[in-house]
């Protein structure tokens, strides 16, 4: 992957965490929609803290527990995120700094 790119949270978002299903849900009100994210999207989402890609597989990496399977990949990994700024769930990060305020809020979808 070796790239620069960061990847921040889209501000605006309203999630809803599903914990007895293992699911987040994900409203887009820019793009009216609710996103259904598994476990490992979910993780995804919550590692896109104006991060680096390389930062984001190496936490990604080892979130996983490696006695359950193979080591996620790189390509996974980008597939998740892929499918993350399509939904525009996350986005490329307008500044180089991380964010330390987060804008998503808790509540019902």
């Amino acid at each position: 992957m070796s790239t620069d790119r960061r990847i921040e949270k889209t501000p605006g978002l309203r999630v809803k965490p599903l914990m007895d299903s293992g699911y987040l849900l994900v409203f887009t009100p820019d793009r009216p929609k609710i996103h259904w994210l598994n476990a490992k999207a979910w993780l995804i989402f919550e590692l896109c803290e104006n991060t680096p890609e390389d930062e984001i597989f190496l936490e990604y990496a080892s979130a996983c527990a490696p006695g359950e399977g193979p080591a996620p990949s790189r390509g996974e990994l980008r597939a998740g995120i892929d499918d993350l700024l399509r939904s525009g769930i996350v986005r490329e990060a307008l500044s180089p700094y991380r964010s330390f305020q987060h804008s998503n809020k808790e509540s019902d979808v």
